[in-house]
């Protein structure tokens, strides 16, 4: 948690983007711990991959995703994927969509399916999908940057 305190998407944004980034609470103290029970733990509904440098320990790529069971969801969602731009193309975001899939086997969150939402404009991340299997559902949104594409 303390790399992450340092990362530069982190010293980016203002406590309350971050706080919504997360999906935890304003204030930045409570933010603060629940990344840490992320990082460390997760929760009844979300947890967090991270691939850390082995040298620096600093994380170099991540994902967040979640599964709500008491909506007797079927999905396991895929939040937020990123690695850092110099890393890609290396099996990265690959290894860790399918240690999603196996933490969320070990947690007893049963799906039938994974999904997520790419910006419109991201062409890298919808070939990468693409690739990956994930087949284009719907689009949401009208204007061209800010659209997202819904894929299963």
């Amino acid at each position: 948690a303390d790399c992450l305190r340092e990362h530069p998407l982190h010293l980016a944004m203002a406590p309350a983007e971050w706080a919504d980034f997360c999906g935890v609470p304003v204030n930045e103290a409570d933010a603060h711990r629940s990344i840490h029970n992320l990082l460390n733990k997760g929760s009844d509904t979300h947890s967090l991959i991270c691939c850390v440098e082995k040298k620096t320990g600093c994380i170099r790529g991540y994902l967040n995703f979640g599964h709500f069971k008491q909506f007797n969801d079927q999905a396991l969602h895929l939040n937020h994927l990123k690695v850092q731009r110099e890393l890609r193309r290396r099996g990265i975001a690959s290894l860790m969509i399918q240690g999603a899939m196996c933490l969320a086997d070990r947690r007893g969150w049963s799906f039938q399916e994974i999904d997520l939402l790419v910006s419109s404009w991201n062409q890298n991340a919808m070939k990468f999908y693409s690739k990956m299997g994930f087949i284009p559902q719907a689009r949401r949104g009208k204007r061209q940057r800010s659209a997202l594409s819904q894929w299963t």
